[in-house]
């Protein structure tokens, strides 16, 4: 009797060893699929930090361009301020003469 008894609570034994073993096999696979996906990730993440670093650059050299063409631009405007009053001054002599030719 102590014997069907001990049987019985190895064979009990066995089974839950066997599940156990299924599952300890299932969460390996599962750990295995989630360290696939980690690397996976990091290197999404390693791929969109350098296109960051790389947009970041080109960010700063369009600024740079920018405030280059923005002085290019003030200057241009200073430069057409000049010549418009000295087209104004011209006209100014020219009419001048004009009225002195004219006397």
């Amino acid at each position: 009797r102590m014997k069907k008894k001990y049987e019985s609570d190895i064979r009990e034994l066995e089974g839950a060893l066997d599940n156990a073993n299924r599952a300890n096999a299932e969460y390996l696979k599962q750990i295995k699929s989630l360290q696939n996906r980690v690397k996976e990730l990091d290197s999404l993440l390693d791929d969109e930090r350098r296109m960051a670093d790389e947009l970041r650059t080109q960010l700063q050299m369009t600024e740079r361009r920018r405030l280059a063409l923005s002085q290019e631009l003030d200057d241009a405007k200073a430069l057409l301020d000049a010549a418009e009053r000295a087209r104004k001054t011209a006209e100014g002599e020219l009419n001048e003469v004009g009225i002195r030719e004219s006397e």
